[in-house]
């Protein structure tokens, strides 16, 4: 499978650049019929003022011969039609071609292997490949949603045989972790005694050094060490690689370079019996670092703002050489991202899918909130699958309808 990538270029309108904790993968189809209407056109019409005005963005559109990438998968877009819901901010959109000089089976079946490689690659689950239509409401994607030309249930079966076969795709984008990843550092942060705003404000200059990849491997050094983030971890872990310690190449969470740093890295993870890219430890490492540096301790215990915990960390922890207002702004973007994602959830809290526990009688309504039409009624005690939550609502995975969740049992 092959990907054209075709960036918006930063700074436009309609690349904010804000960070995705890619939960869900969203798939559309364009509606433009025209002739010649196919994954490049729609790359160039992304990059031009129109798209920009709007604002009006996706990550990937497919036809029948192409891929283009318009987005990196780590970062949002406009595709989803619900403002700042989790379709925008949480999802990967797909824009499936319907030109009329197209083969649209072929581009449903390439569409079917992109969105696979997706859920392999970012560890998304199957019952978190939405339609467009479960955001806002819009018939789309159309053809699909009318079987043609074949049902959604079709195109799920096709995800899942792809999923279960080849390899992910070679794609330039930047590597990010799952969001259970990004979920293990919050807990373990907050945890340690860190409010939301010093765990937020944290992660989010994690995220800027490594993704949040503890395996990640200084970019420049991948090209100058000719490794990839794996070989040079698995050369570090069974001593074929000797240099680790003078190498001068960033790596792990922090992006750890310093020789001293990283000789303390490699010797905290051989007490600990562990991989040096395991997340855990690093975690463990980095909380242990961190107590030497009071100062950015002091800021973080008390931090009141997302902005305030970044930047202690961004200049008197992680010191890179660009502090910039840019590169603080940017930051604390990423930190408000989890912040958003994750302020206020408990420790351990369940995140969708999850299961629940349901009493006869109890009904289900069209949309998430009592204004919206009942759509039926369990008939008899069981259990079903929640698929997303919004306003203390939790959507069927059947898409039957949404449930009010105070009435039920999670189990």
């Amino acid at each position: 499978m092959n990907i054209i990538q075709d960036l918006i270029p930063a700074g436009r309108k309609n690349r904010p650049g804000r960070s995705n904790p890619m939960l869900f993968v969203t798939v559309h189809e364009t509606g433009n019929t025209s002739k010649g209407a196919g994954a490049r056109n729609h790359a160039n019409y992304l990059k031009g003022d129109a798209a920009a005005n709007a604002p009006v963005s996706w990550h990937y559109t497919t036809d029948d011969k192409e891929i283009y990438q318009h987005l990196p998968e780590n970062e949002d877009g406009f595709h989803a039609g619900d403002g700042g819901g989790n379709g925008n901010r949480q999802s990967i959109g797909i824009e499936m071609c319907v030109n009329s000089d197209g083969d649209f089976l072929k581009t449903v079946d390439r569409t079917a292997e992109l969105v696979a490689d997706i859920c392999k690659r970012r560890n998304i689950p199957i019952e978190n490949v939405r339609q467009h239509q479960q955001w806002s409401g819009k018939n789309c994607p159309q053809n699909i949603r009318a079987g043609k030309p074949h049902t959604w249930a079709v195109f799920i079966d096709k995800v899942r045989a792809h999923m279960g076969a080849g390899q992910p795709a070679a794609i330039t984008a930047p590597t990010t972790p799952t969001a259970a990843t990004a979920k293990t550092i919050w807990d373990f942060l907050t945890g340690k005694g860190l409010n939301d705003f010093a765990a937020a404000g944290l992660m989010g200059n994690l995220f800027a050094e490594s993704g949040l990849n503890p395996k990640n491997l200084q970019n420049t050094f991948e090209k100058r060490l000719n490794m990839t983030d794996e070989a040079y971890t698995a050369g570090v872990d069974n001593g074929t690689y000797k240099n680790f310690v003078q190498d001068s190449a960033g790596y792990g969470l922090a992006q750890w370079t310093f020789w001293s740093r990283k000789a303390a890295l490699l010797s905290f993870a051989k007490a600990a019996g562990a991989s040096i890219g395991d997340l855990v430890m690093q975690l463990n490492f980095l909380w242990d670092e961190l107590q030497g540096y009071t100062g950015v301790m002091l800021v973080l215990r008390n931090a009141k703002t997302v902005l305030e915990a970044s930047n202690v960390v961004l200049l008197q922890y992680e010191r890179p050489a660009d502090q910039g207002a840019a590169v603080q702004a940017k930051r604390a973007e990423y930190g408000q991202g989890y912040y958003d994602l994750f302020a206020g959830q408990p420790a351990g809290t369940i995140a969708p899918p999850y299961l629940i526990r349901v009493k006869p009688g109890t009904s289900y309504r069209k949309g998430p909130g009592i204004n919206h039409g009942v759509a039926g009624r369990i008939e008899s005690a069981g259990t079903f699958t929640i698929i997303e939550e919004q306003g203390g609502w939790g959507l069927l995975k059947s898409g039957a309808g949404w449930i009010e969740l105070a009435h039920v049992q999670k189990i």
